[in-house]
């Protein structure tokens, strides 16, 4: 991730650096000489990013996913508890990279259109709320969760917080008709092949940095999903009936498990 400089200097005359960051697309970073090439997931209208004299390529952290070492027997894909499941954090950076903010709404549509859901919040905590400040700016990423989480108990949506095994996450994905990913500033989530390759299909927000390429017609589809809270509260009519409208789409489409 090229994080800290001191990387920059143990790399070799003829280096590869990988992407899988978001604050790559949002920050200039220094490049050192003896990075050659750098492997990128984002669309092609920001790679104003990168220098010039690097040689780029369309690769991604994510596609190193291989069912060889992910457990993920099929087993019987009628055998559906879920309509949908979502995974996210439960923390600032889930309302900053995961699409947190977007939850309550995926709820509310589940409850008109009587769905069953389900949240998968991998933070390591029963009490989230407890490390929320109440005092936090209008709009900061502490406020917004803390806003997310009051919405979010509005709707009846069943949520399972911790982290999982393998074992457990492979039996999620296959008996969830879909998946959706609200995410935004999420670089290289490999959330969204391991899905995939269990024959499960996605709904992804179509405004995430990076990921968007592993959606096609047979696996899946986008949603015009907002980037933040503030989007929701100038505009709340119109993303909550993008977001019903895909969940129906998405359920009346008949999406095929060795296609996907």
């Amino acid at each position: 991730k090229l994080k800290y400089s001191v990387y920059q200097q143990r790399l070799g005359r003829n280096s590869i650096c990988i992407v899988c960051n978001y604050v790559f697309r949002d920050k200039t970073r220094g490049w050192g000489e003896n990075i050659k090439a750098i492997c990128h997931p984002f669309h092609d209208d920001v790679l104003s990013i990168f220098p010039p004299d690097k040689k780029l390529h369309f690769f991604s952290e994510s596609d190193f996913i291989d069912e060889l070492w992910v457990a993920c027997q099929w087993g019987d894909n009628n055998d559906k508890k879920y309509d949908f499941t979502c995974f996210t954090i439960g923390t600032e950076q889930g309302i900053k990279c995961k699409g947190y903010h977007v939850l309550p709404l995926i709820a509310k549509a589940a409850n008109e259109l009587g769905l069953r859901g389900q949240i998968i919040d991998y933070y390591p905590t029963t009490s989230p709320e407890a490390r929320i400040p109440k005092d936090a700016e209008p709009y900061s990423l502490a406020h917004d969760l803390r806003k997310s989480m009051k919405h979010l108990r509005r709707h009846k949506v069943d949520i399972k917080r911790g982290v999982q095994t393998q074992k457990s996450l492979c039996k999620i994905m296959k008996r969830s008709r879909f998946v959706i990913f609200p995410n935004t500033r999420d670089a290289s989530p490999r959330m969204i092949p391991e899905v995939l390759i269990r024959g499960t299909p996605i709904l992804v927000n179509k405004h995430i940095y990076g990921g968007w390429k592993y959606v096609n017609e047979t696996n899946g589809m986008f949603f015009d999903g907002p980037l933040n809270r503030k989007q929701i509260d100038e505009n709340r009519d119109y993303y909550y009936n993008e977001v019903r409208s895909s969940m129906e789409a998405m359920l009346a489409k008949s999406f095929e498990p060795e296609d996907i």
